[in-house]
């Protein structure tokens, strides 16, 4: 299983085919900017769907990441907050100007869909 935690719905729409079923996202609100600078949309409502993406991301076996503050503090939670769980099994970090093009993202595509490991 693949939990992906974005504020660009691009992303979900870009992922979703490489994936199938494999992929799962909560609802939350989505545009296609960031939704940290769209003071159009509620800011408790921003801070608790960020906050339960963090904290699931944090949890997870594996994390594939680019630099984002989300996925950085999903990190730091990991080692403080849940320091009963044993560490990530692997970190990925994605730093390229097109993720989607990444040959990283290819190759964890690639390793994902070839094996049986839960993400």
């Amino acid at each position: 299983m693949i939990f992906l935690a974005t504020d660009d719905r691009s992303y979900i729409e870009n992922i979703r085919p490489r994936f199938v079923d494999r992929v799962k996202w909560l609802p939350a609100m989505r545009t296609s900017r960031n939704v940290l600078y769209d003071d159009n949309v509620d800011k408790d409502a921003k801070a608790s769907q960020v906050l339960r993406e963090c904290l699931l991301l944090a949890m997870s076996d594996e994390l594939v990441k680019c630099w984002s503050g989300v996925s950085e503090f999903a990190v730091y939670f990991r080692k403080t907050m849940y320091s009963n769980v044993p560490s990530f099994t692997r970190i990925v970090d994605l730093e390229a100007t097109d993720v989607m093009a990444s040959s990283n993202i290819a190759t964890y595509e690639n390793e994902a869909n070839n094996s049986s490991s839960r993400l």
